[in-house]
């Protein structure tokens, strides 16, 4: 995601997504009554009264929505907010699998030291939101690790679990990693309504430890 335009003050923002994992980063920060914009292509089939065409274009529209406007209307609906999901699928972008890709090949990774949320673990995610459809839930919740911490004490915790250099990995501050998109400092869930319908939050190292081991390299 590549950040285009930012006022703070005025609460705009103008992103450039690029990637779907980009749509549910942004989905983690947009709140109810956020207005949302921007333009899209939509093929349009062009015919005459007296005849009928197969033939499509493509037309530029442009789209405002209010965030969260057609789900006020649904009797039935549920939002799960979560932070920083993690797993070891083989995907690289997935946070705790480069860490472990790079680290095992005796390589730095720089880390942010001044990013602070709760790591999740997707499997644990995965099967908090069936137990919400069991339990029949409606509204928002947040769904997230109850360990709080920032980004690399995670990646150290992560590193240790898998047994591999911690030493390697660098902390730096967001500004000196220079990430294509602007990312919170401080996105730390409160985890209480999950806790009062009997969904207790993993600990960091609960979920590390239902990680199974894997081949490094």
């Amino acid at each position: 995601m590549k950040l285009l335009y930012s006022n703070l003050k005025k609460g705009e923002v103008k992103v450039l997504t690029q990637s779907f994992d980009d749509l549910w980063y942004l989905s983690t920060l947009i709140e109810p009554k956020d207005m949302i914009q921007g333009k899209t292509l939509r093929k349009i089939k062009i015919q005459s009264n007296e005849e009928k065409s197969k033939e499509a274009t493509k037309k530029p529209v442009f789209i405002k929505l209010e965030a969260e406007k057609i789900t006020a209307a649904i009797d039935k609906w549920i939002i799960v907010r979560s932070t920083w999901i993690y797993d070891i699928s083989s995907d690289p972008k997935n946070f705790v699998r480069r860490l472990i890709d790079i680290l095992s090949q005796n390589r730095e990774m720089k880390v942010p030291k001044d990013q602070i949320a709760n790591p999740t673990l997707a499997r644990y995610l995965a099967s908090s939101i069936v137990e919400l459809i069991r339990k029949d839930f409606n509204g928002t919740i947040n769904i997230a690790g109850s360990t709080r911490l920032s980004k690399y004490d995670f990646a150290k915790k992560a590193a240790e679990r898998f047994h591999l250099d911690a030493s390697l990995i660098v902390p730096v501050t967001s500004e000196e990693l220079a990430q294509p998109a602007l990312r919170p400092k401080n996105c730390g869930f409160k985890l209480a309504k999950a806790g009062r319908i009997g969904l207790e939050p993993e600990t960091l190292e609960e979920s590390l430890a239902r990680l199974p081991e894997i081949k490094l390299y």
